[in-house]
């Protein structure tokens, strides 16, 4: 039930900074228009510009990955389900590395790789490669 508030400039500034950032990327002006007609659509819900984002991912990803939604909270999920709620912690700066490890691409800014940055970061400068890196990242959990 989280709204958005469209009455402040967040939205108009985080356009402009991700110009700033990747109007110079290879696949910039292939992949902003979808983009920026998303974010600028003015949703009244958070969670629909998420699953609008989201699958916006998808079909830049080539992915055809159904998402469904939860009805309740499970706390035991059953045999057979790998459940992976826990397994990254934002105070654990490696707890990703347990079934993802970056494979390094072009970043258009700064000389040092950065791992994880971002979707959009990974999609405006690599565009259709950006699946190959991710499948490549992927670590076996069962290993």
């Amino acid at each position: 039930d989280a709204e958005i508030d469209h009455s402040q400039k967040w939205l108009n500034n985080h356009w402009r900074t991700i110009q700033s950032a990747y109007g110079k990327a290879p696949f910039f002006e292939h992949y902003s228009d979808d983009l920026r007609r998303i974010l600028f659509k003015q949703h009244r819900y958070l969670y629909d510009l998420d699953m609008e984002l989201l699958t916006l991912c998808q079909k830049w990803l080539r992915y055809n990955i159904p998402v469904r939604e939860t009805t309740f909270y499970e706390d035991n999920p059953g045999i057979g389900i790998n459940d992976s709620r826990s397994v990254l912690n934002p105070k654990k700066a490696d707890s990703c590395n347990t079934f993802f490890k970056s494979v390094k691409y072009h970043q258009v800014f700064g000389s040092k790789f950065v791992n994880n940055l971002s979707i959009i970061d990974l999609i405006f400068c690599e565009g259709p490669g950006a699946p190959t890196i991710i499948r490549s990242s992927a670590v076996e959990m069962n290993k």
